[in-house]
């Protein structure tokens, strides 16, 4: 939206500038201001990603650091280890719950 609106002020400045600009010349230059901003967008991107990569290599860890990382992922490990196993738990007898519904609906005829 920004680069849109952008884009229309710069054609309504290159038609008041110059009324004798075709069609194929103000195409032409709002093509080279798009490719402009994307430049630079692409610019900005790759800055702000090596500034990212630099700070992340320069953060230092000690010691207590890793180890407090390590502990927050083993603790991450054993919560969705026992997430995965509460899951499976109730899956099983939910199951249960099922195959004795369809022994007693079978054998309902039987017993009476």
């Amino acid at each position: 939206m920004k680069n849109s609106l952008f884009i229309i002020l710069v054609l309504i400045n290159l038609v008041a500038c110059d009324s004798n600009l075709t069609y194929e010349n103000i195409n032409q230059k709002a093509r080279q201001v798009r490719e402009e901003l994307k430049r630079r967008e692409a610019k900005e991107k790759m800055e702000s990603q090596e500034v990212l990569n630099r700070a992340l290599t320069l953060i230092p860890e000690d010691e207590k650091t890793v180890q407090d990382r390590m502990r927050r992922q083993e603790e991450l490990k054993t919560k969705v280890l026992k997430g995965v196993l509460e899951h499976s738990i109730y899956n099983i007898r939910e199951n249960i719950k099922n195959i004795e519904a369809s022994i007693r609906e079978r054998t309902k005829g039987i017993i009476r």
